[in-house]
């Protein structure tokens, strides 16, 4: 309408970069480096991950009952910065969070790889294009059924989990069990990756 020629109208479908992100970029210094050294003194530390904008409506606050809930020999990486950063900084103070502030290019791409498990508890997610670059990165990713993610997680429990918002016991069991069980986090890992290899650009 108005003019515009539709034969020149596509679908953008959902889409990741599944060479640059990839589970090929996994490095223990990284590994050690987001997760502020834990992982070097503990072989059997398990890094969770979130990667994006620092904001008050990530919903990155309930994370902190998370991590306390879990053994002491898992961390949470937060990668990048925004404007709740200092609010968040004091809020996880004396917790075993590190925040890596923002990581572009390749080191993102390591990051990414070097975690163990995604979070994403955010309630206003459009798109959710960091849940499928770690899943490109072979991460098992717990998200918040709100928003675009549910059209990501598309297969609950086989490429990665979703959990009612609100349900912050559900997202501790899933995360649990996934702290518990590598092979569990293998496996999902792995559906992940095969499900977003058809999405490369």
């Amino acid at each position: 309408a108005n003019g515009t020629d539709e034969a020149g109208i596509d679908v953008w479908r959902q889409a990741v970069d599944t060479e640059f992100f990839h589970p090929r970029f996994r490095s223990e210094e990284v590994r050690a480096r987001i997760s502020e050294g834990l992982t070097a003194s503990d072989p059997g530390a398990v890094v969770l991950t979130y990667v994006g904008r620092l904001g008050a409506e990530k919903n990155l606050h309930v994370l902190k009952d998370l991590l306390a809930a879990l053994p002491p020999s898992v961390c949470l990486s937060l990668v990048g910065d925004g404007p709740a950063r200092e609010e968040l900084e004091a809020h996880f103070a004396g917790t075993r969070t590190h925040f890596t502030g923002m990581i572009k290019g390749d080191d993102l791409a390591a990051a990414y790889a070097s975690a163990d498990i995604f979070v994403m508890p955010s309630e206003t997610e459009t798109l959710g294009f960091v849940a499928l670059e770690a899943m490109a990165s072979r991460l098992p990713a717990v998200c918040v059924a709100a928003g675009g993610l549910v059209d990501i997680v598309t297969r609950d429990g086989e490429i990665g989990f979703l959990y009612p918002a609100d349900d912050y016991e559900a997202l501790f069991k899933i995360v649990s069990r996934l702290v518990d069980s590598s092979e569990e986090r293998e496996r999902v890992g792995a559906q992940a990756r095969r499900h977003v290899e058809s999405m490369g650009w």
